[in-house]
């Protein structure tokens, strides 16, 4: 059964719809619970599963926006006006912090603290599920996408409205909006690049800066 599950995972593999290393991880997943079994009981059986690993190749290189198009072209004068406010809001407060449109989308008003000496954007999972442990933090935020939170949050609180982008908050149209506006309106950097590498772009830079890879990630 494990061998003919590996031919599966091997399918998935050559047919591009799995990495090596997302296949690895399914097979942790499912033999986790059998060595587990097999440790607290008197099993005591030989299960080599490590032998069916696959060798990961090189990391796939994923598209990004380099950082001259977000800032002349993406953040130009007047090239997101068509733009609906929180939209826009979203993705000035993306290039900044790298965090993901929906955890953008899925802010309240008690998830900013704007007004400490290190303004801040929690990530939390109050009212939506975060996509994993680590996705779970506190963001600072400067610059552009501090001055778009500040407008962000003035226009809920104008509303009295707890969800800061109700237009989006608990759907996945943000990234779709988005992604059809740069079509439209010639901001794709290439065919392949959407909104969501503008996180990719705040990785590269982080790279660049030398951060070590655990504060990185």
């Amino acid at each position: 059964h494990m061998f003919r599950y590996r031919e599966f995972l091997m399918e998935r593999i050559n047919s591009e719809e799995l990495s090596s290393a997302s296949a690895n991880k399914d097979l942790l997943h499912f033999c986790g619970p059998i060595n587990f079994l097999n440790e607290m009981t008197d099993w005591r059986l030989d299960l080599p599963f490590q032998k069916l690993s696959f060798k990961e190749g090189q990391k796939k290189q994923s598209p990004t926006f380099s950082p001259g198009w977000i800032r002349n072209e993406i953040l130009g004068a007047g090239r997101l006006d068509g733009l609906n406010n929180q939209a826009r809001w979203i993705v000035r407060i993306m290039v900044n912090p790298g965090a993901r449109p929906s955890e953008i989308a899925g802010t309240k008003l008690s998830h900013f603290d704007l007004t400490a000496k290190i303004p801040l954007m929690y990530i939390l999972p109050e009212g939506r599920q975060l996509k994993n442990d680590h996705s779970l933090r506190s963001i600072p935020l400067v610059g552009l996408s501090l001055e778009a939170a500040r407008a962000a949050v003035i226009d809920a609180q104008r509303e009295d409205r707890d969800d800061v982008f109700p237009r989006y908050f608990g759907k996945d149209g943000i990234s779709a909006a988005v992604n059809s506006f740069f079509l439209d309106n010639g901001l794709k950097e290439t065919d392949e690049t959407t909104l969501y590498f503008i996180r990719h772009n705040f990785e590269d830079r982080l790279l660049e800066a030398d951060v070590p890879d655990r504060e990185r990630s």
